[in-house]
């Protein structure tokens, strides 16, 4: 009978998982379009950056673009690749960088623990309306397994709209 139960249990994991991939919900904020499971929430953070928010309030995709990301220093044009090493030079990582290839783009994803958020999977996209960063992680602690495939759904689920590229001035 226990095992009955350990089995059921399994199954009712595994179906939460997979529905919770199904990303049935849209919104847009800004120039950037979302696509995420039901239940959860979206808010802007800054212009040019969104959370997509689990519905226990403890887990999040955090998404950069454009203006958000010129917002950290980056300079316009810097392509998915670079933004991984640049974080795993500053950052502490856990295992190498894994290629991607997602429906808005290719990129990378490392696991990385950064100061100030916490630890959580690191994504770079490059995509046809510019670079996506994005960011996994949870309130506190490490993300619960099955985790990074919901974010990696979200994140090959953002759109960006033509909207206005940051621009490398000379300093």
């Amino acid at each position: 009978m226990k095992f009955f139960r350990l089995v059921v249990l399994a199954l009712l994991l595994v179906t939460l998982a997979a529905s919770a991939q199904d990303l049935s919900e849209t919104a847009t904020i800004g120039n950037i379009t979302v696509s995420f499971p039901a239940g959860f929430t979206t808010q802007e953070l800054m212009p040019g950056a969104i959370g997509v928010i689990d519905p226990t309030d403890t887990l999040g995709v955090l998404i950069f673009t454009g203006d958000a990301i010129a917002e950290f220093g980056m300079p316009a044009g810097v392509g998915a690749q670079l933004v991984v090493e640049s974080i795993s030079s500053t950052a502490e990582v856990f295992g190498e960088a894994e290629t991607l290839t997602l429906p808005n783009g290719s990129g990378a994803v490392i696991e990385a623990a950064i100061p100030s958020v916490g630890r959580g999977f690191l994504f770079a996209v490059d995509t046809e309306g510019g670079l996506i960063v994005a960011f996994a992680v949870a309130q506190e602690g490490e993300l619960p397994a099955g985790f990074r495939d919901i974010a990696q759904a979200v994140v090959g689920s953002v759109v960006l709209s033509p909207g206005e590229t940051p621009v490398a001035t000379d300093t």
